[in-house]
């Protein structure tokens, strides 16, 4: 079942984490930093945290690149990494298709959701 507040773009998942892009469907704005987000999910602590958006590419052979603050994430549509820049291992991912986040992570994104103030 759909959540009518966001729709899940890409979900990407490892052993420890899950990364995942949101677009939220219940705002309206004209700033694309209000309606789409990416986050790491840490499953073991249940932690959410926001990853601070850089930069995106598509490469020629389709394979998808996106730049954050914490990291670098290359993917395509079956596999990815995330390059932290923190010096810690890479995380090696696979592509979730359907795109449908466990509870755990939607119980998080709801309360993330519900404090974030809305630029108008």
């Amino acid at each position: 079942m759909s959540d009518p507040r966001y729709h899940v773009l890409f979900l990407l998942e490892a052993d420890t984490d899950l990364l995942f892009e949101i677009q939220r469907l219940d705002v309206q704005s004209e700033h694309p930093a209000d309606v789409y987000f990416w986050f790491r999910f840490d499953k073991d602590s249940g932690m959410l945290n926001q990853l601070d958006f850089e930069n995106m590419r598509t490469l020629a052979n389709g394979e998808q690149e996106r730049d954050f603050t914490q990291g670098q994430l290359c993917f395509n549509t079956t596999t990815g990494i995330f390059s932290p820049k923190d010096g810690s291992l890479p995380l090696l991912l696979s592509t979730v298709t359907p795109s449908a986040p466990p509870s755990e992570l939607k119980t998080a994104l709801f309360a993330f959701l519900a404090s974030i103030p809305i630029r108008t």
